[in-house]
């Protein structure tokens, strides 16, 4: 088993089999099967099956909705240590998200019969699940909050800080951010410059290192 899935706390998606320590989570890998993608491949669309879900062990995933005119709308761009797909296993209902490979990538996928049969044989697993999804869910609802009275720049501060607990290192471009936030690039620039100046992140070629975080999520400047 990789060394390197590790438990990323990500508001915009439920992130539940990366959770589990590493004892729980070795019964779902043992017949997991390894599976590569190109940058820009398709990994899943919405309206398929939920026939199993998946683990990044290397690369970058978006997820998010292509639009009628098959521009792709990223909500969520997820690395090493998180998974996704789980709760349509869980709910045995359809996809309702696309993801698409943001670089080479390698993903373990986790079928659902193995899935539930790891359930069935740990009802401890199963709780620490829902454990986690319950906070997850209390994430999200903060988010939903927070997201109805921000202005742009308060909602991107909270974005950034939050993913910034996983890593403080994001491999991420402006163009991802934006994306992310809904917003234009300019927008973006403007942003990260300001906090650069004020000594809250640094900035590099494909990298926003968020240095004081917590200082990020109090920020309330103009957005």
């Amino acid at each position: 088993m990789s060394n390197i899935l590790q438990f990323a706390r990500n508001p915009l998606h439920a992130s539940l089999l990366a959770g589990l320590d590493s004892t729980q989570l070795a019964p779902f890998l043992e017949r997991s099967i390894r599976r590569h993608y190109a940058a820009g491949q398709i990994i899943q669309l919405r309206g398929e099956p939920a026939q199993g879900c998946w683990l990044i062990e290397r690369g970058r995933v978006r997820l998010g909705q292509f639009a009628i005119s098959g521009k792709f709308v990223a909500l969520s761009l997820i690395g090493p240590g998180e998974s996704w797909g789980e709760l349509a296993v869980l709910r045995r209902a359809p996809r309702v998200i696309d993801a698409v490979a943001a670089e080479a990538s390698e993903l373990r996928w986790v079928d659902a019969a193995q899935f539930e049969a790891v359930l069935s044989r740990h009802p401890e697993t199963m709780r620490s699940l829902l454990s986690l999804l319950g906070d997850q869910l209390q994430v999200s609802l903060e988010s939903l909050i927070s997201a109805r009275g921000d202005t742009a720049g308060p909602r991107v501060a909270q974005l950034l800080a939050g993913m910034a607990q996983a890593d403080p290192q994001l491999r991420m471009t402006r163009q991802d951010l934006a994306e992310l936030g809904g917003l234009s690039r300019m927008t973006i620039h403007t942003l990260l410059k300001t906090w650069e100046q004020a000594g809250l992140i640094a900035l590099g070629y494909g990298r926003i290192t968020v240095i004081k975080p917590e200082a990020l999520r109090a920020w309330s400047g103009p957005g």
